[in-house]
């Protein structure tokens, strides 16, 4: 919907573009290739692979080939606009769906899912990523659109919104969720049910200050 809308490409797509523009390899070419230069950025980053991250790799160019050449095009702005519109919230969906499944990411979605894992939102690091190589692919001679600039600050806000009620319970790839103690730092909330109350004695430092809080009255653990 987005490429049949015809009013500028992903900022990942003006990169491949510049790139192939630059060398002379075919954009198809140019797309694996960057791939695997991408997951080498996901080693410092601590992100895995998984039979997601294949199967991203293999079907979003599949279901391209696919249906692309069959959806209708047309001159007029406002079809378009909604092409534009219905293609950023299916790839925002869609990216909600199967990385809620907890089975691996893409190689793009995989550098936005670990630089969140290290306290920058979801809604800031895919628009992070996306800037740099919208910059880059401009550099480089690829076209800005109207789509272009929807997408670059549309799709970290919609996967912000998404993922969340998209994710399976029991996701085990999702980023931990954290509190503070004073004099321990920041820890693993613990599940609720054994120690999730423990977040509510902010000086909670030592066994015999847990059990005198506990003999209070004010007990933390939950059968």
């Amino acid at each position: 919907m987005f490429l049949a809308g015809n009013l500028g490409l992903a900022p990942w797509d003006v990169f491949h573009k510049g790139v192939s523009n630059k060398t002379g390899i075919p954009v198809g070419i140019v797309i694996e290739i960057t791939g695997v230069f991408i997951l080498l950025l996901w080693i410092p980053l601590r992100e895995r692979l998984g039979i997601g991250t294949i199967l991203n790799a293999i079907e979003i160019g599949l279901v391209v080939f696919l249906i692309g050449d069959h959806l209708p095009t047309t001159e007029l702005l406002i079809p378009r606009l909604l092409y534009v519109a219905g293609g950023l919230l299916s790839i925002a969906i869609g990216s909600g769906l199967y990385i809620g499944a907890g089975l691996g990411s893409g190689p793009r979605d995989g550098l936005m899912l670990g630089l969140s894992k290290r306290g920058i939102s979801i809604r800031a690091a895919r628009t992070g990523v996306e800037l740099a190589v919208l910059v880059a692919g401009v550099l480089l001679g690829g076209s800005v659109g109207v789509g272009t600039v929807a997408f670059t600050f549309g799709i970290g806000p919609l996967c912000q919104v998404l993922m969340p009620p998209l994710r399976m319970k029991g996701d085990h790839h999702a980023p931990a969720r954290q509190f503070h103690v004073q004099g321990v730092g920041r820890v693993q909330r613990p599940p609720v049910g054994r120690l999730g109350r423990l977040d509510q004695f902010p000086h909670a430092g030592s066994v015999r200050e847990r059990r005198a809080q506990r003999g209070a009255g004010g007990g933390y653990l939950q059968s």
